[in-house]
């Protein structure tokens, strides 16, 4: 079983590599949203746990729309 498994291509002069990256990008949160809100691709409602770039989980945040997620829940909806 995977987890949080990122394909990254690297594009070189001789050749052309993938490799793959496990866990999440250092610039992404996982939050548990706690008002029913808008997100990028639809409607979040409360318990809703996603993965948001670090720019969005901020400015959500202060509005009091979600929370760091510290589980172990995967996410339950996709951004």
């Amino acid at each position: 079983m995977r987890k949080n498994v990122i394909i990254v291509e690297e594009l070189s002069s001789a050749r052309r590599e993938k490799r793959e990256l496990t866990g999440m990008p250092t610039e992404h949160v996982r939050v548990i949203i706690i008002k029913e809100c808008d997100g990028m691709t639809g409607r979040y409602y409360p318990g809703d746990i996603i993965d948001l770039p670090d720019r969005r989980f901020k400015s959500m945040v202060i509005r009091g729309l979600c929370e760091q997620y510290k589980g172990n829940k995967k996410p339950t909806r996709e951004r």
